[in-house]
């Protein structure tokens, strides 16, 4: 009796599931040809329906009166299949409960409960990409549990994802379930906060953080526990609240938070003082910052290293006392003897006075004792400016060696590009060696001449630096193989990055060779590989049906080659699939606009551009973008020209923003103002399009009667057509009249300002 009853509560379960569809399951059972008498005379069984014991009545089987529709069926079996997981995963069978609980998925994916379940079981078996279907699904399910999403941004951390989770707290703290003065809002505020400071998005994290400091302030609207305050100013202080803030761009919110941090500290001891004299300069009190960045010098700080003493500089220009910074700086160093970084700084005030004998003892024998990136970037400053390359290179070297990235030396590498001659006798220098005695060029030395050369523009050069490093350190090789593909893309030797992106996806592990192949894709459209480019981006999305960034460029590709109604359709099924994203409806559309504009169909292409803008008003390129199409049809031009300003003001050394305000403003009349723009726009170049830049500085001279000037400007916008992979028949049209014309000595004719 005690194992049936077992049997009874094991099955239990199984069996309320199952009999939700017994009428089916009884049919099934049933004899196709019961006997027609029981043994002892009793009546047949009425066919279909179920014999109980001696003396009982037949159980007729229930005859819905309505059949069960399809999905109805659907979610009955569902259920079923998650009856039957429950049980299982109670047995402690977890692989048998997990397949029974994707089957009941199968059967009816609507079902949330079932992914409650399934959700912690597939991570526990070690399967997150079902995991973060499922709940991808459920988000979907239950759009405004702000749980599943906290729950989807776990998961695409897990999946490394960073972007994706971002957006999932984003959207969770936006949903109207959420109170915003709840705790659960605070801490998924919290949370979003710190992602982004990891990722350093500083005005992001200031602007999520600052109802978590009102919180923190005033615990009590938000019902924020103690224990939880607690726990928050722990991970973020008031200090680190008023850097974010500041960091942010919010000097008054970072005040207020560097005051609690000095009223909880008692003093303004470590870095406070110099924190608030930040916060001051930006509220625009340079008096109160110098008085509190007087308290951090005073205190002989080094934490801060350079950037104190840079702050002084810029607090004593804006009180009009630059002329001070110098002897200020000398007073102190007599006073403080080993703080390196006050005799650095020193030492570069030096250079900039152009007492140059003095910087350089003071450098070498402050960087005789403590080593600094910056320190050396100074010393070589020295040299370049004495004209010494040996010793330049040496400096530039150590600079990278000690910092181990080129930042710290970006400024001197540029200024000595400017000085063509010595720039080629510091490049000269490391090719002799290379070609010599190539076990002696160390990788920091490779790697400055590697970088000159390709500031110099002697890109034969600097592959073969590059692949020198290559050759010598192989730990670094991602690195490496991504900026000699970049640098090839931006020397337009597209077949060749395509090549060495091809390399390194050959030469690094599974997580890092997808990202080559999207280069390389990319590398070999504008190589004019078009089929290899495509071939390329369908693999990855066969591997990663994920990730939107590659049926983005799939779309890319054919709106590139021309071939605009599959463009089309690729950013449509783009669009369609991705719906929750914000950034790629915007650059789908975009691409979308493009493909139009291209084909001809401008009525289209502007439709979806001013969509893109009622929904996006702000965004910058939008604004280029639409503002462009009108100027291009000759309409809404005193609009357009607004809309392209904005986006001059976001990006002032921004191409093709200054092609397009030029642009208008020829539309406009106003050729002269129009010419220096596009200019400087064609001096910046933009790899692809160059040739509607040139197409666009021939119009300009040719109404300011430089007609001469004006047929050089398109003869060389006709030379980069030829050259483009996936030239335009139209602009090759054009341009090929206005030659003609421009050299049988007749002006070409009016621009119809309603054709583009």
């Amino acid at each position: 009796m005690v194992r049936n009853r077992v049997c009874f509560g094991i099955c239990l379960a199984v069996l309320w599931a199952g009999l939700i569809s017994a009428s089916a399951v009884v049919q099934a059972q049933a004899p196709a040809n019961p006997p027609p008498g029981g043994a002892e005379g009793k009546p047949s069984v009425v066919p279909g329906s179920i014999r109980g014991q001696d003396l009982e009545d037949v159980i007729e089987p229930l005859t819905p009166a309505r059949p069960r529709t399809p999905a109805e069926q659907a979610r009955v079996d569902a259920l079923a299949w998650f009856g039957t997981g429950r049980v299982l995963q109670g047995r402690g069978d977890l692989s048998g409960a997990f397949d029974a609980y994707v089957k009941s998925i199968e059967k009816d994916p609507n079902v949330l409960a079932v992914y409650r379940q399934v959700i912690p079981l597939a991570l526990h078996l070690n399967k997150p990409e079902v995991a973060l279907r499922s709940v991808e699904k459920a988000t979907e399910l239950a759009p405004n549990d702000y749980e599943w999403l906290v729950q989807l941004a776990e998961l695409q951390v897990r999946t490394e994802n960073l972007g994706g989770a971002i957006n999932s707290l984003e959207k969770a703290t936006r949903l109207p379930s959420l109170d915003p003065k709840s705790t659960a809002f605070i801490v998924l505020k919290n949370q979003l906060g710190q992602w982004y400071l990891a990722t350093q998005r500083f005005v992001d994290a200031s602007r999520v953080l600052e109802p978590v400091f009102a919180a923190v302030l005033d615990p009590a609207p938000y019902k924020l526990s103690p224990q939880l305050r607690n726990q928050i100013l722990a991970n973020v202080s008031f200090e680190k609240f008023g850097e974010v803030f500041l960091q942010g761009g919010n000097p008054d919110l970072a005040l207020n938070a560097l005051t609690k941090a000095v009223e909880k500290r008692g003093s303004k001891t470590g870095d406070l003082s110099f924190l608030l004299a930040l916060a001051q300069l930006e509220k625009g009190d340079a008096n109160q910052s110098l008085a509190e960045l007087q308290g951090y010098l005073d205190g002989n700080r080094q934490s801060k290293r350079q950037t104190a003493y840079d702050l002084l500089g810029q607090v004593l220009e804006k009180l009009g006392l630059k002329q001070e910074l110098l002897p200020r700086l000398e007073q102190a160093a007599m006073k403080d003897l080993r703080n390196p970084y006050l005799q650095l700084s020193l030492a570069e005030q030096y250079v900039a006075a152009n007492r140059l004998d003095e910087a350089e003892t003071l450098f070498k024998k402050t960087l005789g004792v403590s080593a600094d990136a910056r320190g050396y970037a100074g010393l070589a400053g020295v040299y370049r400016r004495r004209g010494k390359p040996s010793e330049l290179l040496s400096a530039l070297s150590s600079s990278f060696g000690e910092a181990g990235s080129s930042k710290v030396i970006e400024t001197e590498l540029q200024a000595l590009v400017s000085d063509q001659a010595l720039a080629n006798s510091v490049l000269q220098l490391g090719q002799d060696q290379l070609r010599s005695e190539p076990g002696k060029l160390k990788f920091p030395q490779g790697y400055v001449l590697a970088n000159l050369a390709a500031e110099a523009k002697q890109t034969d050069l600097m592959v073969e630096f590059y692949r020198h490093l290559l050759r010598i350190r192989n730990e670094r090789g991602a690195q490496l193989y991504e900026e000699l593909g970049q640098h090839l893309v931006d020397a337009r030797r597209y077949q060749q990055a395509a090549e060495v992106f091809g390399e390194a996806a050959r030469s690094v592990g599974f997580q890092e060779r997808s990202q080559f192949e999207y280069q390389q894709a990319f590398a070999l459209t504008m190589a004019g590989k078009f089929e290899q480019g495509l071939e390329v981006i369908r693999r990855l999305m066969n591997d990663n049906e994920r990730n939107p960034a590659y049926p983005f460029r799939e779309a890319w590709i054919l709106g590139h080659a021309r071939k605009f109604d599959e463009a089309i359709a690729a950013y449509e099924r783009l669009l369609s699939r991705y719906p929750e994203l914000p950034q790629i409806q915007r650059l789908g559309r975009s691409g979308l606009s493009n493909v139009y504009v291209s084909k001809g169909d401008l009525r289209k292409g502007e439709e979806v551009l001013e969509q893109v803008y009622r929904d996006t008003p702000d965004d910058i390129s939008v604004n280029n973008d639409l503002g462009y199409l009108y100027a291009d049809q000759g309409k809404n031009l005193e609009q357009a020209e607004q809309m392209i300003r904005k986006a001059v003001e976001a990006e002032p050394d921004n191409g093709a923003y200054l092609d397009s305000l030029g642009w208008v403003l020829h539309r406009r009349g106003k050729h002269a103002e129009a010419l220096p723009l596009i200019e400087k726009a064609v001096e910046k170049g933009q790899g692809s399009g160059d040739e509607t830049l040139h197409e666009h500085l021939g119009d300009v001279l040719d109404k300011l009667d430089r007609t001469a000037d004006a047929l050089a400007a398109w003869k060389r916008s006709r030379q980069l057509a030829d050259q483009n992979p996936f030239p335009d028949p139209l602009l090759i049209q054009r341009l090929d009249d206005k030659i003609r014309v421009g050299e049988q000595g007749r002006k070409p004719s009016p621009v119809d300002d309603k054709a583009p």
